[in-house]
């Protein structure tokens, strides 16, 4: 363990460039729910999910005791789910009864019961997530993390905790293989099978994490992730590589694997590169706010707003970018606003007040 990373200017380094890979995430991840049946839209979707598992490896930790830390997780993941999907399905429902069609919804056989226990169920492959189905992560995301918490508790216990690390990513993989072409489990509750899909990824980032890698200048880091970006590209265009976790649909799982790595370490690196940013940093730090709403922006833009139905419908691409833009902002003036009323709806704590502030009040 004598390559942790463990001075300030390290860790300082790190999470600058953890707020900015996660900025890039999250933005293309409503970029990609703009545009649809495009090499663009194939590309977003081989790398921005997983890329989001490799980064909960990178930060993952377990300090605490087993209690402090599921309450922690509930708080911060299922909370916010299942708040937010409450008032999804009120917001998609009266959608739905002028905009039917687009949103592929019939208010006279809509089911209430279906959808409330569909979120409750937490898998996407159900059907019953539609009314904000980029949720679908939230539930996802709290398996791998209670998959982390004991694979980590238990690897802690060996004399190289690395060794068992590497080795339950070996295995992980293993499941999935087997899984995809042999078990064919499906539809597990909080998607516990997709779970399974995305665990290498947050076992690798979370080994990776231990080791200090070489330090390369910005040039050498953004020469990499070009180089990167287009292997990304080229295996999506030749191959017609198609990932699509949420359905637990993958054309070729090798391929999407090193398609997904590819992508992931080309935010990476193209990171490292970024001297400072404080957009970035401030959107990294506000990943939760933008999963949780950006659903209704974007369709209010696809089917209600007249000037960009038609682009978008056409995937005209710098209509779309820019629609992703002013959703991302739009998405962050409305957490602003949320963290004061009622912070606890997108995972946030209530700011204490400081002892002056109490004095003079």
């Amino acid at each position: 363990m004598s390559h942790i990373m463990q001075t300030d200017n390290l860790i300082s380094k790190r999470i600058d460039w953890i707020d900015f890979a996660k900025s890039i995430g999250i933005f293309l991840i409503v970029f990609g729910h703009s545009i649809k049946g495009t090499i663009a839209h194939t590309f977003v979707y081989s790398f921005h999910v997983p890329l989001f598992f490799y980064l909960t490896g990178v930060t993952f930790g377990c300090r605490t005791g087993y209690g402090k830390f599921l309450l922690k997780r509930v708080k911060t993941l299922l909370v916010p789910y299942w708040a937010v999907m409450a008032i999804s399905i009120v917001i998609f429902y009266f959608m739905g009864s002028f905009t039917a069609d687009s949103l592929d919804v019939n208010t006279a056989t809509f089911s209430w019961k279906d959808y409330i226990l569909g979120s409750l169920y937490g898998n996407f492959k159900t059907g019953f997530l539609k009314a904000n189905a980029p949720l679908w992560f939230l539930p996802c995301i709290f398996v791998v993390q209670n998959l982390m918490y004991g694979i980590i508790k238990i690897t802690e216990r060996l004399k190289k905790p690395i060794l068992g690390t590497l080795t339950a990513l070996a295995l992980s993989i293993l499941i999935c293989y087997l899984n995809y072409y042999v078990f064919k489990i499906t539809m597990l509750p909080f998607a516990i099978e997709t779970a399974f899909y995305v665990l290498p990824y947050t076992l690798l980032g979370y080994a990776l994490s231990k080791y200090q890698l070489p330090q390369l200048n910005r040039f050498l880091s953004a020469a990499i992730s070009a180089v990167l970006f287009g292997a990304c590209l080229a295996l999506c265009y030749f191959f017609n590589v198609i990932c699509k976790v949420s359905y637990d649909q993958y054309s070729n799982l090798s391929l999407c694997f090193i398609t997904a790595l590819c992508g992931t370490f080309a935010v990476v690196f193209l990171c490292k590169a970024i001297p400072s940013s404080k957009p970035l940093s401030y959107l990294g730090k506000n990943t939760m706010v933008v999963l949780l709403l950006h659903k209704f922006p974007i369709l209010f833009f696809q089917v209600i707003f007249k000037p960009t139905v038609e682009p978008m419908k056409n995937n005209f691409i710098p209509v779309c970018i820019i629609i992703a833009v002013i959703t991302v902002g739009m998405c962050l003036v409305a957490g602003e606003i949320i963290k004061i009323i009622c912070p606890w709806m997108i995972g946030a704590s209530r700011k204490k007040r400081s002892k002056s502030e109490k004095i003079k009040n």
